[in-house]
């Protein structure tokens, strides 16, 4: 088929999934991404009910869509956030328990290798979701923040999801290895590693570090059927590497 549009259920999720098919249906989606909150989509119940999976397949066949992927972002916001009462609106019981963070958070990346399992089990490959950040709260760094309390939060990052990203390589077969850090100090650490650079992937929201990689000549080329999916505003004329989202920067005056 060409290009499949899919609906992201989770803003939806005080309607019930079998209300909200047709309604996407009837609204042109082929698909959904099932939120694993509401009634859409719950994780351990696709691990240990038999026909949970299936019955919610059926349901989305039944109105004509295809389920193309799973998202987990309000678990996964608990992962690397400091923790506290909000939290407990946005959790499934099981993760928020007793609400000791540190608990909270063990349990949340828990939750979210089942999910991963999840996903296998419906014949997926696609997992979406938030990671949570212990210094999301000063992203307006002021009063002034130290690099050095940056990079405890980049280290905190680092520690919580690589038990995560460990399970998936070992209940897939595909290895990942995770570097964090800004991007141009990112893209500065594959121009120097060259072609014998371990990266396969490079993400950054900033394009001057992509196009600083581009000019050192160390993009693999985009395949064509990829570069078709992006309009043109959204990549270089030289097809290297592709934007995945967009954002605008509002200016309000008086």
């Amino acid at each position: 088929m060409p290009r499949p549009i899919t609906l992201f259920t989770g803003q939806w999720a005080d309607m019930p999934l079998a209300q909200l098919a047709p309604l996407a249906r009837s609204m042109g989606y082929d698909g959904l991404e099932l939120a694993c909150w509401g009634d859409h989509l719950d994780v351990r119940r696709v691990l240990d009910e038999p026909g949970y999976a299936e019955g919610r397949r059926a349901l989305l066949a039944e109105h004509g869509l295809e389920l193309f992927a799973i998202s987990n972002h309000l678990v996964g916001q608990a992962v690397c956030d400091l923790i506290d009462e909000r939290h407990r609106a946005i959790l499934p019981e099981r993760v928020w328990a007793d609400g000791d963070p540190e608990g909270v958070r063990g349990r949340a990346a828990d939750e979210l290798i089942a999910t991963g399992r999840a996903a296998a089990k419906l014949g997926l490959k696609i997992v979406n979701g938030f990671t949570g950040s212990s210094v999301w709260h000063s992203l307006y760094a002021f009063p002034p923040t130290s690099q050095s309390y940056w990079q405890a939060g980049f280290d905190d990052f680092a520690a919580r999801f690589t038990p995560i990203l460990d399970a998936y390589s070992k209940e897939t077969g595909v290895k990942v290895t995770m570097r964090q850090g800004s991007d141009t100090e990112m893209s500065n650490q594959i121009i120097q590693e060259g072609q014998a650079s371990p990266a396969d992937v490079f993400l950054t929201e900033n394009s001057p570090a992509m196009a600083q990689v581009e000019n050192a000549g160390l993009f693999a080329d985009v395949d064509q059927a990829t570069i078709d999916q992006v309009p043109a505003e959204f990549r270089p004329s030289t097809n290297k590497w592709t934007g995945i989202a967009a954002r605008s920067t509002v200016l309000v005056y008086d």
